[in-house]
């Protein structure tokens, strides 16, 4: 008996802690994305896997920036450079067009 519970236990643990793991060849992580910026324009910025893999052709994410976007660790979208690595919470992850609610770069 006791042996099942450590068992069941160590199955948990083990589902749990996987869950949480990002996918660096993939830019979206369930409810936000994650990459490198590639390239950044006036009021957008594309962003790529961290982690490419030579055999899949990946296209970048392209993101739209408004004035309602909010910005962690950076003033603006003028404050990010290509090879930043980023966070990115958008409006709806079905549309067309992301447009980005929320930029995360990470503390220098």
């Amino acid at each position: 008996m006791k042996l099942r519970v450590v068992i069941l236990f160590l199955c948990n643990t083990l589902l749990v802690s996987c869950s949480d793991k990002v996918d660096l060849s993939k830019t979206y992580q369930g409810d936000y994305y994650y990459g490198v910026v590639e390239e950044v324009w006036d009021n957008r910025f594309t962003l790529v896997p961290i982690e490419i893999d030579p055999e899949v052709d990946i296209a970048p994410r392209l993101f739209f920036i408004t004035e309602a976007t909010s910005f962690i660790n950076v003033e603006s979208l003028a404050s990010i450079e290509e090879g930043y690595k980023v966070k990115v919470w958008v409006e709806d992850v079905n549309s067309d067009k992301l447009v980005a609610t929320k930029v995360q770069v990470p503390e220098h």
